[in-house]
């Protein structure tokens, strides 16, 4: 999730150049927040780029003559193309989990494996320079011909297929998979768009005006097929009937580029000109986002893997990333190990807190406690509170409080309270008076046991599991909880029917709160 930071370029080896360090990007940021990343070749003239199946953004350098590839951290990888001097435009995923692309200038169709490896494949005619390049639902991959006034197919093996536009000189440029099984693409000059059948049967619709210069072309959620009007600035929609509207773009002569459809459901494109990312929604609401580096000529654009559209700066060199996060509007999330909530302890016990904070939307920008994660918590007698307060990068707060209960001193027939499981048992004779004393370091009076009194419940002496549901403890004649300089004393009387059997006795504290303890016993 995207923070502007820059990474230093690194040396290149062979013909692989890699940019390892940037700036990191922030857990989360606001929707609309732009991140940059400078490409290690300088003047590469970043244009077209695509989701590859890695997960990683590929991109052609026209200047550059390199293929790259950008991870979602940002790190950059160049890969040289054996033709110097190449000039590498459209890029596009194929069938076969590599990514193919047109060489402009080479006059060849390029494919290059996710390792880096690179074949070409020169077209049948030279000078035909081609430029728009997609994957077709025949699982073959289709291309423009900029100068040659033709589509082309390429199958898996490199057999190249062309098929000649009827309107002439009409510069097929881009073109995209529609939702009708058939290549759709914009004619530049020819002012059409065009639609191609598998068996290469063209079809053209013409646009409601001349010198529109027609650019990219993507399938966009709502079934129909949207494309950008440069000269004209205008984004348009056609429907596979060959419908035509037109949304006329806020800023002038943005000259819109490129257009993909985003995770959110709409449309994107970029303003070359105006140096803007634009949304539009399939209802025609344009929305603009102003890129940060000027003048760095925003070209190319595509959804990613994270929630994001990315895009080229031609200008600039750069790869920008424009974050479509949802408001980040919940708090991070606290874990409090220990503490633990309702627990007591005695005074000599060296308690450790730990806890710690998560939040996967925004990042964690604060996580605090009492004391810090690694450090004993205070431990004088009484009842307490552990608060943890957490607050993320978006400014949510959220807390988690934890009480427990300290003892200064706990003597008795029954010794110790037990927390954990398995516990140890005290043989206790059945029908006894079970005396309870403990000390809280101070008189919290006589309403410290929640509900008004400790419960008794049946348990299974091997499992420990329960047998019946909790009852109240019944107190012995004229021995019910009282107050004595620093004690409590508070006299349990069991039954003489209970021998062979076992108790848990559960002692709930109000105190600051809350805390519990338990006893078990073993009745002979």
């Amino acid at each position: 999730m995207p923070r502007r930071r820059y990474r230093g370029p690194t040396a290149l080896l062979s013909l692989l150049l890699t940019l390892s360090a940037g700036g990191t990007i922030p857990a989360a940021s606001a929707a609309g927040t732009i991140a940059e990343y400078a490409i290690p070749t300088a003047d590469s003239l970043p244009l077209s780029l695509a989701l590859g199946p890695d997960g990683n953004l590929w991109f052609a350098e026209r200047d550059g003559n390199n293929i790259g590839r950008i991870s979602p951290d940002g790190t950059v990888t160049e890969f040289t193309l054996p033709t110097p001097g190449s000039s590498p435009w459209g890029v596009a995923v194929g069938p076969d989990g590599n990514v193919w692309f047109t060489e402009r200038a080479g006059n060849k169709i390029g494919r290059i494996t996710m390792d880096g490896a690179i074949t070409e494949f020169p077209l049948p005619r030279t000078g035909q320079q081609p430029a728009g390049i997609a994957a077709g639902p025949d699982g073959n991959i289709w291309f423009t011909e900029h100068m040659g006034n033709r589509i082309g197919r390429i199958t898996m093996a490199g057999v190249i297929t062309e098929w000649v536009v009827p309107t002439a000189a009409s510069t097929p440029a881009r073109i995209a998979a529609g939702p009708d099984g058939n290549m759709w693409f914009t004619e530049q000059s020819g002012d059409r768009i065009g639609r191609i059948t598998m068996a290469g049967a063209i079809r053209e619709f013409r646009l409601l005006s001349s010198g529109r210069l027609l650019g990219g072309i993507t399938a966009g959620p709502d079934g129909a097929m949207w494309f950008t009007e440069r000269a004209g600035n205008a984004i348009g929609r056609i429907a596979m009937d060959g419908t035509i509207t037109e949304f006329a773009v806020p800023t002038a002569s943005s000259n819109p580029v490129n257009i993909a459809t985003g995770p959110d459901g709409n449309l994107w494109f970029t303003e070359q000109n105006a140096n803007k990312i634009a949304q539009i929604t399939p209802g025609g609401v344009i929305t603009e986002f102003p890129v940060p580096t000027p003048a760095s000529q925003p070209y190319g654009i595509a959804a990613g893997p994270d929630h994001g559209m990315w895009f080229t700066e031609a200008m600039a060199s750069a790869v920008g990333r424009l974050d479509l996060s949802p408001p980040d509007l919940t708090g991070p999330a606290i874990t409090v190990a220990s503490p633990r909530d309702g627990w007591a302890y005695m005074k000599d016990d060296v308690v450790m807190a730990e806890y710690w904070c998560t939040d996967e939307q925004s990042g964690v920008a604060s996580c605090a406690g009492p004391v810090p994660s690694g450090q004993a918590i205070e431990m004088s007698p009484g009842g307490h509170s552990f608060t943890v307060t957490a607050t993320d990068d978006a400014g949510n707060t959220t807390s988690v409080t934890h009480s427990y209960v300290v003892f200064k001193a706990w003597r008795g027939k029954l010794g110790m309270p037990q927390l954990e499981l398995p516990p140890a048992m005290t043989r206790v004779n059945a029908g006894s008076a079970v005396p309870i004393i403990f000390s809280l370091g101070g008189d919290y009076g006589l309403d410290i046991f929640d509900g008004g009194a400790p419960a008794v419940q049946r348990i299974d002496c091997a499992t420990m599991e329960p047998i019946t549901p909790e009852q109240d403890a019944v107190a012995d004649v004229g021995g019910g909880l009282r107050y004595s300089p620093d004690r409590y004393i508070y006299v349990w009387k069991t039954a003489k029917a209970w021998e062979g059997t076992c108790r848990r006795l559960l002692l709930r504290f109000s105190v600051d709160g809350g805390a519990w303890a338990q006893l078990f016993v073993r009745f002979v």
